[in-house]
């Protein structure tokens, strides 16, 4: 007697095919219709992500949810920036003491930066002429001229700067530094105007109106920066610290949490209340919205994947397999 093996049961069979020998993965929470939803809201965006363990930048189409190439880098890349203009990504590697620059017409490495210390995080301003770098293996922000790729600036701050963020007016730059505080840069003569003090700065990130500064911290809490007097006005506990991204409407603020719970929280920046907490991969790292805002990327370090969350519901809908302990990410619209 012969079995019929019917459609529900055959999807499921193709699937768990994908999943062991394709380079896209559905997360159990997604239904179909609604991964087809996520792909038609990113019709022509390319997210790059890289790979601390495997020296490369994994491209990822978000119309398929599929890694399309490749790219060799330096020697653990971690930290990226893209250029107004979409056509650059500045990719740092930070043990081999290089930026590689990317083509993303070609998505090949066109040129290399040399730099003394190792680079963490990079920042392109708005105008597209200048690219500042922390080098965690000091205590400065180099500044990048990007017409000739030279470096015409050292700016010292406090001790092991890793992150980095830019008012989006260009007229500030935000170094948070794992000593335990935040320096911020007058981008006019490129020199510090105020330190403010948090413990153990890991990530920060400006709203888009540059009124405020979050930053993510190794307590445990992310502190609310008034930009206007770098003031701290809120302080929130999150119980964990890792990477954070403000959504491009700038209602919500997301965190990861880098110890083991492989959630991301959710921060309503009306009230800068914990609102909520989603679901991820493990290790949770850096994170990255879509242009509208619809998708929030996140790198799992210990699980080698890239996940997208619908920010209307906080459910995760795309998982996609990249490279070895996958770190920072930017989306190209």
């Amino acid at each position: 007697m012969k079995k019929v093996v019917n459609l529900k049961t055959l999807t499921i069979i193709l699937l768990s095919v994908a999943t062991l020998f394709g380079t896209t993965l559905y997360s159990r929470f997604s239904s179909s219709s609604e991964v087809l939803a996520q792909q038609a809201n990113n019709p022509h965006s390319q997210v790059y992500v890289t790979s601390s363990g495997g020296n490369s930048v994994s491209v990822i189409d978000a119309a398929k949810n599929i890694v399309t190439t490749t790219i060799p880098v330096g020697n653990s890349p971690s930290g990226l920036a893209i250029n107004p203009a979409g056509s650059r990504i500045y990719v740092a590697n930070g043990g081999g003491g290089t930026i590689s620059i990317i083509n993303t017409t070609t998505n090949a490495v066109i040129n290399e930066i040399t730099l003394p210390n190792g680079p963490s995080a990079l920042v392109v301003n708005p105008a597209g002429t200048f690219l500042y770098v922390t080098q965690d293996g000091g205590a400065d922000v180099a500044v990048i001229d990007l017409s000739n790729n030279s470096v015409t600036a050292t700016i010292n701050v406090d001790a092991n700067p890793r992150s980095i963020a830019m008012k989006s007016d260009g007229t500030r730059v935000y170094s948070g530094n794992l000593s335990g505080s935040v320096s911020v840069i007058d981008t006019s003569n490129n020199s510090v105007v105020a330190t403010i003090p948090v413990t153990s700065v890991t990530s920060l990130a400006v709203n888009p109106s540059g009124t405020f500064l979050y930053v993510s911290a190794g307590d445990g809490n992310v502190y609310v920066i008034d930009t206007t007097n770098n003031n701290v006005v809120a302080t929130i506990s999150v119980g964990d610290f890792g990477g954070i991204a403000v959504k491009p409407d700038g209602t919500r603020v997301y965190v990861t949490s880098s110890n083991g719970s492989s959630t991301v929280s959710i921060i309503d920046t009306s009230n800068n209340t914990v609102v909520g907490k989603a679901e991820t991969g493990a290790g949770p790292n850096s994170l990255a919205f879509n242009p509208s805002g619809s998708v929030i990327y996140v790198t799992n370090n210990g699980s080698h994947t890239v996940w997208g969350i619908d920010t209307a519901t906080n459910k995760p809908q795309i998982v996609v397999p990249v490279g070895v302990n996958p770190n920072g990410l930017v989306v190209k619209p």
